[in-house]
């Protein structure tokens, strides 16, 4: 009986037209879910002046928005692990030249038991993953506490340093341009070195981009700064999510990443309420910056503790595509 390994399948698979479907799909949700990250720090300024609310109540308001957002990647993401029966049509899409024999087992690596089968919940905190899968949230929180706190924050306190609030708003143009460059060259980093080392590096390099971006006075150096930042902290979460899905297995794979990101929301619905108090204290803007790198140094520790050996792709490496 032939037995695939789809994962193995689909890393060794050449880039066709079913994965130019799945990219643009991808993008335009990207788009459509940045958009509104970008117009709520943006319009936030304006929203305090006219309707005369504090820094902190801007806060809890921006960050209440995240709480469906939350719930619905924790259990959309253990949905998806129950539905991987139309996978044999969609293995033939991933690889059409592949020989699949009609009586083919479709499994992921060697290492997958019945448990991680039957409850992928469960599957997260088993064969020694559990730590790791704590490491991991404890690494989401983060990452996404540095993106919203900026994403919110930024064109304020931008303003509170004396820029007008057009020149700030370009400041969130430079940010969001870095988060493109960031990706996609993080992700050609990560498919070149180990991923959790390029992920450990972004994590610092947003921690020092960003006490350095609360001590830069000069606007040109700044938009410099502002573009690292950018990369490195936007960027950062989206190869983390490629890390989860690196780390968890077939069968679970969904559950763990929907579970990080739904959990790592915590720090998102965190970063404006505790950005818009500390807003409300007028500390010296550097402090202000200071809080948010630290949680990128919290970051790159979480990502440091997660077991490498533990990960999918280090056992599947060692399987083979087509066993008999």
């Amino acid at each position: 009986m032939q037995s695939v390994n789809v994962y193995t399948l689909a890393g060794e698979s050449k880039f066709n037209g079913f994965h130019r479907l799945i990219l643009f799909w991808c993008v335009l949700i990207l788009i459509i879910d940045g958009y509104d990250l970008a117009v709520v720090g943006a319009a936030l300024p304006a929203i305090m002046q006219d309707m005369g609310i504090d820094a902190t109540s801007a806060g809890v308001m921006a960050g209440s928005a995240l709480l469906g957002t939350m719930l619905g990647a924790i259990f959309l993401g253990t949905l998806a692990d129950r539905i991987q029966t139309e996978l044999r049509a969609i293995v033939k899409r991933i690889n059409p030249a592949y020989p699949l024999s009609s009586d083919a087992v479709l499994a992921g690596n060697p290492a997958e038991t019945k448990a991680s089968l039957d409850s992928p919940i469960k599957g997260l905190f088993s064969e020694g993953r559990g730590f790791s899968t704590v490491m991991i949230w404890a690494a989401f929180m983060t990452g996404l506490f540095m993106v919203y706190a900026l994403n919110s924050w930024l064109t304020k306190l931008m303003a509170m340093s004396g820029h007008s609030l057009g020149s700030a708003l370009n400041f969130v143009i430079v940010f969001n341009v870095g988060a493109i460059v960031g990706a996609i060259g993080g992700g050609w980093l990560s498919d070149k070195f180990n991923i959790k080392y390029v992920l450990i590096t972004f994590y610092l390099v947003g921690a020092v981009a960003l006490t350095v971006m609360g001590f830069t006075r000069s606007t040109e150096l700044l938009f410099v700064v502002v573009f690292i930042v950018g990369a490195s902290t936007l960027g950062t979460q989206l190869i983390a999510y490629a890390y989860a899905g690196d780390f968890y297995p077939t069968p679970i794979r969904s559950t763990g990443v929907g579970f990080a990101s739904g959990v790592g929301r915590i720090g998102a619905i965190i970063a404006p309420v505790l950005i818009g108090w500390l807003v409300s204290l007028a500390l010296p803007l550097e402090q202000n910056f200071m809080v948010i790198a630290l949680a990128g140094l919290i970051g790159a520790l979480a990502v440091t503790f997660v077991n490498q050996a533990h990960a999918d792709s280090t056992q599947v490496s060692k399987a083979p595509a087509l066993s008999r």
